[in-house]
């Protein structure tokens, strides 16, 4: 991947956040880190970025939940979604695949499975891994 972009990663777990954050910041881009939905949708507000990279079952906000009053504002955000439970948000996730584009990363995943999914989450197509 080349060219800096903003990336915002949403992730209640802080080391798994940090390593997403370490790995997309090696490939170019410029990351943010919050570690809730609230957090991740306040942070985006501040400071908007071009990607969300986010886990789906948080406390407080889900990461859908998030994304819905993010795109709100910006429905041209890409986002890449991830989960242990994908099959659990299928319906959504369905959705999200062919209105937005959104990749999504089934947990646990390697770096090279995030560095994929944000690259046919570019092209507009999200992989399933």
């Amino acid at each position: 991947m080349s060219g800096e972009q903003s990336v915002l990663v949403v992730e209640d777990d802080e080391g798994l956040a940090n390593i997403i954050a370490l790995t997309l910041g090696q490939e170019g881009f410029d990351v943010r880190t919050a570690h809730n939905g609230n957090l991740g949708y306040f942070a985006y507000f501040h400071e908007p970025t071009e990607w969300v990279v986010t886990d789906i079952q948080m406390p407080e906000l889900d990461g859908l939940q998030m994304m819905q009053g993010i795109r709100s504002i910006n429905p041209n955000v890409k986002v890449v979604y991830m989960s242990g439970e994908v099959d659990k948000y299928h319906m959504a996730l369905d959705q999200e695949i062919s209105e937005f584009g959104a990749g999504v990363l089934r947990k646990p995943f390697t770096k090279g499975n995030l560095i994929d999914e944000i690259a046919a989450a570019r092209k507009g197509f999200g992989l399933r891994h």
